[in-house]
Formats: C-alpha cells, sequence, structure tokens
C-alpha cells in the first residue's frame, strides 16, 4: 500500500515540475519569421526567364523575322518586275496603291467672266493687243477663266504677271499640282535571305527600301497546332 502511494506521489510531482517548466519558456519562435531580412512581395509583377518560355515562343523570338516596302514605283509593270526578282528571298509579297500630289508649276490667269461670251470676248481684246499664249477654258470649276500661261519656274510666272499688269490686267499667279497613283510593294523576307536591293534599286530609280515591323504570329494557334499534330 505504501509503495502505490509513493509511485502515485512521483507520478504527481513530475507531472507538475513539467508544467511549471513550460509556463517559464517563451512561446516559440520559427527561423523564418524570426528572420530581420526584405518580406517576399506577392503584388509585383512576375518575371519570366527565358528558359522557362514554352518552345513556340522561343521558336518565335529566335526567328528575327524582316519585312520591307518598297515605293514609290510609278508603274504596275515596275511592281510586277520586283515581284518576280524578289521570289526566291520571300516568304510572301502584297501590292498596295498610294496618291500623290505632284508639282505642275505655276499657272497665270484671269478670273472667270460671268459668260463664255464675255470671256471670248475678252480673249480677241488681248489678241488685239498682241498678246500670244492664252485660252479660255471651256468646262469644269475654273470655266470662263482666260489662261495666260503655265510656267515650271515662279520666277518666270512672276515676269509675265508684271507684264499683264503694266497692260492693266491683273492677273493672279497660283501653284498647280496634279494627283497621280503611286505604286508600292510589301514584302517578307525568308528566314536566312538577305535583302537583294543593293541589285534592284537601279531599275527603280525614284524609288526607297522602307524597314516595316512585322505581324507577330498568333503563339496560341500555333501551339494549338502543334498539339493536335502530336
Amino acid at each position: 500500500m505504501a509503495t502505490k502511494f509513493l509511485v502515485i506521489s512521483l507520478l504527481l510531482a513530475n507531472v507538475l515540475l513539467y508544467g511549471l517548466k513550460l509556463s517559464s519558456d517563451p512561446f516559440p519562435i520559427t527561423p523564418a519569421e524570426a528572420s530581420t531580412g526584405p518580406i517576399a512581395r506577392t503584388d509585383l509583377p512576375v518575371i519570366t526567364l527565358l528558359a522557362e518560355l514554352p518552345a513556340v515562343e522561343l521558336q518565335f523570338l529566335a526567328s528575327a523575322q524582316q519585312c520591307y516596302s518598297i515605293g514609290p514605283i510609278q508603274s504596275l509593270s515596275q511592281v510586277d518586275q520586283l515581284v518576280s526578282q524578289l521570289a526566291e528571298y520571300t516568304t510572301e509579297s502584297q501590292k498596295r496603291t498610294s496618291q500623290a500630289q505632284v508639282d505642275q508649276g505655276f499657272w497665270v490667269f484671269l478670273d472667270s467672266l460671268e459668260n463664255r461670251a464675255q470671256a471670248l470676248e475678252f480673249a480677241n481684246e488681248l489678241g488685239s493687243m498682241g498678246l500670244t499664249d492664252y485660252f479660255v477654258v471651256a468646262s469644269g470649276d475654273m470655266e470662263n477663266t482666260i489662261s495666260l500661261g503655265l510656267y515650271r519656274d515662279e520666277l518666270n510666272a512672276r515676269k509675265r504677271q508684271q507684264a499683264l499688269r503694266a497692260l492693266g490686267f491683273n492677273p493672279r499667279v497660283v501653284p498647280r499640282y496634279k494627283t497621280i497613283d503611286q505604286f508600292w510593294l510589301d514584302y517578307q523576307l525568308a528566314q536566312g535571305s538577305v535583302s537583294p536591293w543593293a541589285e534592284l534599286k537601279a531599275s527603280v530609280p525614284t524609288a526607297v527600301q522602307l524597314e516595316l515591323p512585322c505581324s507577330a504570329p498568333d503563339v496560341e494557334a500555333e501551339s494549338q497546332q502543334m498539339h493536335a499534330q502530336n
């Protein structure tokens, strides 16, 4: 009986000592919680390393496609000739048309009269004074205007104007332009090819070659196509 009482007493004493030890120790802190280094942010953009990109995207980055545009070209026959000459260097090409205003010199004229009869009468008066190089515009926005000459050089146009003013007329001088079509050829250079522009530019002396951005391929569509093939 005494032995049983001694064993129970020893167990109670051990439990009491263990409880006192726990109450005296501070709350445990893990090494990660005690670190004084920078805190990781989860709201910053993720940086993807080149090695982590999918195979399709790596193929696109390595392609380095080059696209160019040649123009302005004066005729469609010249464009067709360039298409043939570029065939072995390109993966695709496309023609396009633009419009441009070409300088036509300077026009000397007298403002239009009320009707054609008055314009013809005024023109006969100019002829009786010994003037030449004139005619009456018969149609269009400038109908019944009396044209007094078209000059490439502005200085010559101004001389004509001054000579007519000395005779009592008041002619005007305006620059003239003509709208024309111009042609361009856009093309994409094939992989491993070099643009042959140095050999081509002699055949189109009015044209230049400009580098253009190539349209990026649809990476997602290419990826789906690859999976379908696999």
